[in-house]
């Protein structure tokens, strides 16, 4: 189980960095909409990306822009993420996000930047 998840964590860096390094890719093809019935593009869709037992959580604030809030382990047997404490806190991260981004009125790529840079 550990080498697993060691692995998982392996295969989701190597793909995110060349996602990030080849041209025609992009990281919406990696994270998709945490809701299976999400299929619109909107401002601040929550998002998860994932290799087997391993999750990776993030507001989607633009095409290509993401805020990553955290990860959890899940395993099989694990259909919803209400069902678990963890994955429960994932959620709570991630509306928390998109709140406190909606406050500092980050609303796309530019304002995102524009943000940290003021930070």
């Amino acid at each position: 189980m550990v080498m697993g998840i060691s692995e998982d964590a392996d295969l989701i860096d190597s793909t995110l960095i060349r996602m990030v390094d080849e041209v025609d890719k992009s990281l919406s093809h990696f994270f998709k909409p945490l809701r299976n019935l999400e299929s619109d593009v909107r401002v601040f869709s929550l998002q998860k990306g994932r290799a087997d037992c391993l999750r990776i959580y993030a507001v989607k604030i633009d095409i290509d822009t993401f805020v990553i809030t955290g990860g959890t382990i899940k395993l099989p047997l694990q259909h919803l993420m209400k069902d678990r404490v963890h994955t429960t806190l994932e959620i709570q991260k991630l509306y928390k996000a998109k709140a406190y981004l909606n406050g500092e009125n980050v609303f796309d790529e530019d304002s995102f930047f524009e943000f940290l840079n003021e930070k």
